[in-house]
């Protein structure tokens, strides 16, 4: 049970944040059958005390023998606390002893306190280990490692957060190494999509745990990897490369930049990175697009009577220095715009595979459900944290983690037609979110727009069709 807020601490230092406390907790906890991890302190208004945890407990366990458990330094000091005797009324006391105490040093103690409280109190003998949890801080504090103090899970969650180092935790230490000055906040005109947002948005509490699904994953699927984040210097790629810098910290975060011959907003994205601090390379995709669709086009085409109907188009190509007239098949709108995304997915995984990294899915809600994206280019990756974020609910928390205003609300386009997404669509994102968050939609015209693009695109959030012999 991590504490709460014990005012015999507020003194001294301040403690680390309760959702730090109870993940640590519950990663050193995760495969040990026996135990689980209760909340019960960190639910608690205003300073939490021994004595009404202990009371709280015998509400829910009337029937059970309880035992605190407490080393024999905390056991010296326990006449201090908040109203002993309410503790030892209702608990029996488990003494383990700790640095120099042996059970003569603090037998005094013991019969002290059997006296004044009438209280129970046990001693646990066994190995004494020579660690506290102020020299694992102090390590910690001056660069040393602690993976032989602390179990694995927990080690790798205190790095990536950047505990006990003296600065700030989270979002509060991205907000201090990297100031900006946000314009005014995103404006939502739609009354019931901004009613929705009132009552079911907690930008804290999704931060909080999304940056938590980063550090899990990572650690069940790629311990000390690197994200491999593909920034467009939009709101997505820019959220989740923030949250991969919250979550694993700025060494593990890398961005990868990709136009095809030009981008016009090219210099964005790479202030995006600049902005976050983290390295990033970029990579011009023009050569290896067009040599796809040369390959296409320089194909042996071969067809048959009754076979597969092709669409095929004369074009004048230069071969061996003449130009000769080929036949081909025809180049159609959605195999040119859909070329770019697959080549830079491609570009992405190779250049994961050069640092042992993970590749982000940057795709959001609003995207998914209408089909916006491509299978198998950016609707591919190996961990999705927008997944079931509408576009307005990541504008709201790249508010909230304030990313600059630069790039959470800028025009959302591909970066490769030259439209911006709502003009593809053919309607505002506004309007798909108040739909899919609210089920509203006053438009028969737009609704009936996204409903045909739901309907054509469901094969691509369904996993592979497959054959089961029966």
């Amino acid at each position: 049970m991590p504490t709460g807020l014990p005012r015999y601490k507020l003194d001294t230092h301040s403690i680390s944040d309760k959702a730090d406390r109870l993940q640590m907790l519950e990663l050193l906890l995760r495969d040990t059958p026996w135990a689980t991890v209760s909340s019960m302190e960190l639910n608690r208004e205003g300073n939490t005390y021994t004595a009404d945890t202990v009371e709280e407990l015998r509400e829910k366990l009337p029937g059970d023998e309880i035992y605190w458990i407490v080393g024999s330094d905390c056991l010296k000091d326990m006449s201090s606390w908040h109203e002993p005797e309410r503790i030892f009324a209702v608990v029996g006391v488990i003494v383990i002893l700790r640095d120099e105490d042996t059970w003569e040093s603090i037998q005094p103690v013991i019969e002290d306190y059997k006296t004044r409280y009438r209280a129970q109190i046990g001693v646990i003998y066994g190995s004494k280990y020579a660690v506290s949890s102020s020299e694992i801080r102090e390590r910690i504090l001056q660069g040393q490692d602690v993976s032989g103090f602390l179990p694995e899970s927990v080690a790798w969650y205190v790095q990536g957060r950047g505990l006990y180092t003296q600065k700030l935790g989270g979002f509060e230490r991205l907000k201090e190494e990297m100031p900006e000055q946000n314009e005014p906040a995103f404006r939502i005109g739609n009354e019931y999509l901004a009613k929705y947002l009132e009552t079911h948005f907690n930008p804290e509490k999704l931060a909080s745990d999304l940056i938590r699904f980063i550090q899990d994953w990572f650690f069940e699927n790629g311990k000390g990897c690197t994200a491999v984040v593909g920034l467009s210097g939009g709101k997505d790629s820019t959220t989740v490369a923030t949250l991969c810098k919250l979550a694993l910290g700025q060494d593990r975060v890398f961005g990868v930049l990709m136009p095809d011959h030009t981008q016009s907003d090219l210099d964005v994205s790479k202030a995006v990175a600049e902005w976050l601090g983290i390295s990033y390379i970029i990579v011009n995709i023009g050569e290896a697009t067009d040599g796809i669709r040369h390959c296409i086009g320089e194909a042996a085409l071969f067809t048959e009577a009754g076979g597969a109907e092709i669409n095929t188009e004369t074009r004048v190509m230069a071969r061996d220095g003449r130009l000769v007239s080929v036949t081909g098949i025809t180049e159609s709108p959605q195999m040119l715009l859909n070329i770019p995304p697959r080549i830079r997915m491609t570009t992405l995984y190779a250049i994961a595979q050069t640092m042992n990294g993970r590749v982000s899915n940057n795709c959001n809600r609003s995207e998914n459900y209408v089909g916006y994206s491509t299978l198998y280019g950016d609707a591919a990756g190996d961990f999705s944290p927008l997944h079931n974020l509408t576009v307005t609910e990541i504008i709201k928390l790249g508010e909230y983690l304030q990313i600059p205003s630069r790039f959470i609300y800028k025009l959302p386009s591909d970066g490769l037609s030259g439209k911006t997404d709502e003009d593809a669509l053919g309607f505002t994102y506004e309007a798909l979110d108040t739909y899919i968050l609210t089920g509203i939609c006053e438009d028969p015209a737009v609704k009936e727009k996204i409903d045909a693009r739901h309907r054509a695109n469901l094969f691509k959030l369904r996993p592979m069709a497959a054959f089961t012999p029966e």
